[in-house]
């Protein structure tokens, strides 16, 4: 599993350079530096697999440079991966912020949409409405077309075919909020995933973890 650590190219072969076999020593320093980049113990527990390093090392235990210009470039590593993780998390979080501002943006025009058919279906009305009472008023000197309710208000029945007409663009309307509603459904559920799949990362990162260091420890006990 040292393979999955950000750490594992560079000590592969950096380590041969110091006279030190990596399968053997890598483990050692993975498992103080995380695998997120930070070290995952105390404070110069770094400083200490780096003495444990030089002590067994067959060419360079006496060159102190070595191990220092060896420290050194592990923390560039370090910041170097730190920074490429921020910019990709910065990066997902930008990409889920435009697909939410999307997805606003889709049902804010369809609610201009719903709005704009309403007007022109009430529009519609009152000029059908208007046309026939002037031919009615026209042909028979009085307006047929007007009836009243119990309460002695104004009242026109609609038509057949006005029926229809609004039915449709109510369907058509009804459909395009249907189809906004699954998107946010599906968008929530991406979110789920997302975050299951973060929670199964996290808990292999502990796996993983826990193994460098048993093997750490291991690897004492034999010394």
């Amino acid at each position: 599993m040292s393979d999955d650590h950000f750490l594992s190219s560079f000590l592969e072969s950096r380590l041969p350079e110091l006279g030190l076999d990596f399968e053997t020593y890598g483990p050692y320093v993975m498992g103080v530096v995380g695998s997120d980049g930070e070290d995952d113990q105390e404070e110069g527990s770094l400083d200490d697999i780096l003495e444990l390093l030089q002590a067994s090392s067959e060419t360079h235990s006496d060159d102190e440079e070595a191990w220092d210009t060896l420290k050194q470039e592990i923390k560039v590593q370090m910041k170097q991966y730190t920074e490429n993780q921020q910019k990709e998390e910065e990066k997902a979080r930008q990409a889920q912020k435009q697909q939410e501002q999307a997805l606003l943006q889709k049902e804010i025009e369809l609610a201009k949409e719903q709005q704009q058919l309403n007007e022109e279906a009430e529009s519609g009305e009152q000029e059908e409405m208007d046309e026939a009472k002037k031919a009615l008023m026209a042909r028979f000197a009085y307006d047929e077309s007007e009836t009243y309710d119990e309460s002695g208000n104004l009242t026109k029945p609609k038509k057949k075919d006005e029926e229809e007409v609004v039915n449709n663009k109510e369907a058509a309307s009804k459909n395009r909020m249907d189809d906004a509603k699954k998107e946010r459904q599906k968008h929530n559920a991406s979110k789920k995933e997302a975050r299951e799949q973060t929670k199964k990362a996290k808990e292999e990162k502990t796996r993983l973890k826990e193994e460098r260091r048993k093997r750490a420890t291991k690897g004492e006990r034999k010394r």
